[in-house]
């Protein structure tokens, strides 16, 4: 199915920029590669693209091009509906301001609360800091485990950092991870690959690259 694309104005950009309803970026015609990025206001990250050395995202581009927005001069921030910021096709996203998001985190602390395993910023016991070091170990990634424990994904890291052998965030993948892996890329994105398996999106696309240079 053929995806609709628009071309959009970025400041301080002088070339063509489109962006598709799902969130495919191109820079004068060619698809810009995406990075999951990382900073101190989503634990998860957003993906951006490089564009003429700017940093843009591209969850603001989609919403750009296909999301309305009812009160342009208060509303700045893009929200995705869900809460998955992998997510960028334009039916997640929609426009809002700073109360908006108070509103979100406020709604969000009460579905955590609602979870009987949460809990809260509460230390973890050693006996628990044992077993999930050891699951960590095993291949488990820490957005499971924090949600299992009621933790952040940064006392898993932490835990990680101190009990681990092996200290790097990123699990050793046996070959039939791999495979499972390439046959959903024949079906899927990599992004909902990603999201299915629990395996990190840039690991999925270091796969991708090198299931392309074998066929």
């Amino acid at each position: 199915m053929k995806r609709e694309t628009k071309i959009i104005k970025v400041i301080g950009v002088r070339g063509e920029v489109s962006v598709s309803e799902n969130g495919e970026v191109r820079y004068n015609q060619e698809l810009k590669h995406q990075s999951l990025i990382k900073d101190k206001s989503h634990r998860y990250g957003y993906m951006q693209v490089s564009i003429e050395g700017q940093r843009l995202y591209v969850h603001r581009l989609v919403a750009q091009a296909f999301v309305r927005n009812p009160k342009p001069v208060s509303n700045k921030m893009v929200f995705h509906i869900d809460h998955n910021t992998l997510n960028n096709h334009y039916s997640n996203l929609k426009w809002g301001n700073r109360q908006d998001a108070i509103e979100r985190m406020r709604a969000t602390r009460k579905e955590e609360l609602k979870n009987p395993n949460y809990r809260g910023t509460s230390k973890l016991s050693g006996d628990d800091a044992v077993k999930i070091a050891a699951r960590l170990d095993g291949g488990e990634t820490a957005k499971v485990l924090s949600a299992e424990y009621g933790v952040s994904e940064m006392s898993i890291a932490r835990i990680r950092k101190r009990y681990c052998k092996q200290k790097s965030a990123s699990p050793r993948y046996s070959q039939e991870h791999k495979e499972m892996v390439r046959k959903l890329l024949m079906k899927f994105r990599p992004v909902e690959v990603a999201k299915s398996t629990g395996i990190r999106y840039e690991t999925i696309l270091k796969w991708k690259k090198q299931f392309a240079a074998s066929e």
